[in-house]
């Protein structure tokens, strides 16, 4: 099971174990670049929201540069306004929902 880990926020001991599992050195230093020690801890709301991803939509959505992310989200007929994470949140949406569509029928 995949995990959207946003970075927003100073990650967590469990969000820095989870990403140097899957190799992501790279993500981890420019998180704690972006969010030196001491810095606040946004707490998340309780009506958040918890993508659940197959990996294959994941590592598609991942690999997606922002050009492809608005181009795929145009032949989906779907809205390419907003940032980058927001794309690729209803891009993930959007193929989760026919991936799931697919293994009902």
């Amino acid at each position: 099971m995949s995990r959207v880990i946003y970075d927003d926020h100073p990650w967590t001991d469990d969000e820095i174990a989870y990403q140097l599992s899957r190799g992501r050195v790279n993500e981890v230093a420019k998180n704690k670049k972006r969010f030196p020690p001491g810095s606040k801890v946004v707490e998340e709301e309780e009506d958040s929201t918890v993508l659940e991803l197959s990996q294959k939509v994941y590592d598609y959505v991942s690999s997606c540069t922002v050009q492809q992310l608005k181009s795929d989200l145009r032949k989906a007929k779907l809205p390419t306004n907003g940032n980058e994470t927001q794309l690729r949140v209803l891009l993930a949406q959007h193929l989760q929902e026919l991936e799931d569509d697919e293994s009902d029928a």
